[in-house]
């Protein structure tokens, strides 16, 4: 009877924990995606289809710049996470004043690097000079705002690993809301297309780092001063962020970088339409990919306290539940997406025959991949929480570089439908990779934990 009470109150603390992580970091993820999707509809219905094109061959330098702050957001946050397991106040407050400086030293050295070749990165994309033009409006407003969206990035993660899951969440929201805002006034009524979507999204993205910084400057009024970090102490810290967040920010930028290559595969065996389609498609993934993202970086900074104060059960616990939901979103997701396609045509003002047509097919042929895709990554995500940033940064390279060669190689012999099919049947021997990886990670853990329990 003991056993079953304790069972009981095992899965009802792993519930709670789960739920209170989840919710919010996902409603997060969600307001904080919701950038692009909500100026992906608005250039749907002003500007039109090249501008749909134009803001997916955008897309791979916009990754960039958040997967850098992803880096740093999630690998402060994951040592914030761990020291605070250990009950060490000191390492906690300074890895946090660590990621503040290799935030402003990143945000300098991204606004450089657009600088010099964010036109050559869109251009190599093969596409034509309208939706070339149209892109180029974005990124040069990115390219100075290249600071604000790394701030915008990572801040929000700090907060969550504070401790504060709901005000990060709230923040977020908030700058979500300015989004839609801003968004209506300057590419609806101003009319600034491309430029008045970037404006849009950046002034959203200010309003989040103001808060953000208000939140810190409170709170680390009666902290250590960034004096007492030494130039070793800090490389020391960047080195361990850029391991522990190198990983989702891989993940990331991988997603740009698919989208380039799909956007090249497009030109050579398709036409304008099926790069309008692909955008489309791409915006049905990120809403996924938000929700799945969100489950997996809500376990996240409790595995990663779990993890510190050596209680291994509860780390698996947390992880089969951030998979079993995920899945079950997917299936919906794609079975909702098959089944109601005029929803999103309308959604994005896609009236083209032919740009719907392609639509199915990336439905069809494309969208199931990601469910494969967000198990993979809850799984790096654990290998992040748990201190192994290098088994999650090797797995994440596997994942990104097992979907190349079909991408290139499928179409020879499949043409479009092949460019649609390389992601989704490129995840399958990732995916089992991946598992019998956190096959090994647990008979380690358990023998690890057995000659603990010895001693």
């Amino acid at each position: 009877m003991t056993r079953v009470i304790l069972r009981a109150g095992f899965h009802s603390q792993i519930h709670t924990m789960f739920w209170r992580y989840v919710i919010p970091t996902t409603a997060g993820m969600l307001a904080s995606g919701l950038y692009q999707i909500i100026d992906g509809i608005f250039i749907g219905h002003f500007v039109g289809e090249s501008g749909l094109a134009a803001i997916n061959v955008i897309w791979p330098v916009i990754s960039v710049v958040v997967g850098a702050g992803i880096m740093i957001g999630i690998g402060t946050g994951s040592l914030m996470s761990l020291y605070r397991g250990r009950s060490n106040a000191s390492l906690t407050e300074a890895s946090l004043k660590a990621g503040i400086i290799f935030l402003i030293s990143v945000s300098v050295g991204l606004t450089l690097l657009l600088f010099l070749t964010c036109a050559y990165w869109v251009k190599i994309q093969n596409i034509s000079p309208i939706i070339f033009k149209q892109a180029m409006e974005y990124g040069d407003v990115l390219t100075w705002a290249a600071g604000i969206t790394l701030s915008a990035t990572a801040l929000p993660f700090w907060i969550r690993n504070d401790q504060k899951p709901h005000l990060a969440t709230a923040i977020v929201t908030i700058g979500a809301i300015g989004n839609v805002i801003f968004d209506y006034l300057l590419i609806g009524v101003a009319g600034w297309g491309l430029t008045g979507a970037a404006l849009a999204t950046s002034g959203a993205q200010l309003i989040i780092v103001i808060i953000c910084l208000l939140y810190f400057i409170k709170r680390t009024s009666q902290s250590t001063e960034l004096s007492t970090l030494t130039v070793r102490h800090l490389l020391r810290y960047f080195a361990q962020i850029s391991v522990l967040g190198g990983a989702p920010m891989i993940l990331f930028i991988y997603s740009g970088l698919m989208v380039a290559l799909h956007n090249y595969q497009f030109t050579r065996y398709g036409f304008d339409p099926d790069i309008t389609a692909y955008a489309i498609i791409s915006y049905l993934l990120a809403l996924y990919y938000l929700i799945a993202q969100g489950i997996a970086e809500g376990i996240q900074p409790p595995m990663s306290e779990y993890h510190g104060r050596q209680q291994s059960s509860f780390v698996y616990a947390l992880l089969k539940l951030g998979i079993c939901w995920s899945t079950g979103i997917g299936v919906v997701w794609v079975i909702v997406s098959n089944a109601f396609p005029n929803l999103i045509f309308y959604g994005f003002d896609a009236e083209s025959s032919t740009v719907q047509l392609a639509t199915l097919n990336g439905i069809h042929y494309h969208l199931w991949g990601v469910i494969l895709d967000a198990i993979i990554i809850l799984f790096i995500l654990y290998f992040v929480a748990t201190d192994q940033g290098r088994t999650a940064v090797v797995l994440s390279i596997i994942n990104i570089s097992a979907q190349i060669p079909c991408l290139f190689l499928m179409p020879i012999e499949l043409g479009l439908k092949g460019v649609w099919l390389a992601m989704p049947l490129s995840k399958l021997p990732v995916l089992l990779l991946t598992l019998l990886t956190f096959m090994q990670a647990v008979r380690k853990q358990k023998g690890s934990d057995s000659v603990q329990q010895v001693s």
